[in-house]
């Protein structure tokens, strides 16, 4: 009996020296290999306008999408999160090293994890995160009030955050209003400054009118006397 307990005993030692020894296999020096090869994928986004059909009605919407760069064989490439509620997407390797995951939605938070590839001993093994927060396109900055007014801040084309179009009108009365009165402020120190530098000049003109008219007064008297002695 106690032969069959000690044999079962290393049996489940040598069991698990094997799990460590396999749990082991993605060495430091392959995973800092495979951290480069992980740092030099680039990524990068844009927009495009699609088209969404219901019965006899087309809209037409924003779909960003990402494109990563410098894709290996050795890695692999995924975005999953919450956005895909558990779910993930790969980046496929079109063979030049770049790969496209489009139909993303505009203020996304895009959690991307490079992880080890089945080809090498650190397969699955989470190398890398990389966080991409998508913008909102602002539908707004088409107005005709943003082609005029350009350093309004609703009028930019990403925003942080999504805006209705009662907001839109509201904050655009409101910023108007402080730039009308920027502008009525402006008008009236530009007014004061240049009556502070027309009044010398005013008092300068003023002086020498009065003293042509003293001068006259005093030259008539002169002469007017002169005629009454002779």
């Amino acid at each position: 009996m106690r032969r069959k307990i000690y044999f079962l005993l290393m049996l489940f030692v040598i069991l698990l020296f094997n799990m460590d020894a396999n749990a082991d296999t993605c060495s430091s020096s392959e995973l800092a290999r495979l951290y480069n090869l992980a740092s030099h994928v680039e990524f990068t986004y844009d927009y495009e306008w699609k088209v969404y059909k219901e019965k006899n009605d087309k809209y037409t919407y924003p779909s960003f999408y990402i494109v990563a760069n410098n894709l290996n064989e050795e890695l692999k490439v995924l975005i999953e999160n919450d956005y895909l509620n558990g779910d993930y997407i790969e980046f496929k390797n079109n063979g030049n090293g770049m790969g496209i995951i489009d139909n993303l939605s505009g203020g996304a938070n895009i959690v991307i994890s490079i992880r080890g590839y089945s080809k090498n001993d650190c397969s699955g093994k989470l190398i890398m995160t990389k966080r991409i927060k998508l913008p909102i396109l602002n539908l707004f900055s088409y107005e005709d009030a943003c082609i005029e007014y350009t350093d309004f801040k609703y009028c930019n084309n990403f925003l942080d955050e999504k805006i209705t179009y009662d907001k839109f009108a509201s904050e655009l009365n409101n910023y108007l209003k402080i730039k009308n009165e920027a502008s009525i402020s402006a008008s009236t120190i530009k007014l004061d400054n240049s009556s502070k530098n027309t009044n010398p000049v005013i008092k300068i003109v003023f002086a020498i009118v009065i003293l042509m008219v003293i001068v006259g007064i005093s030259i008539y008297i002169i002469v007017k006397k002169q005629k009454e002695r002779l």
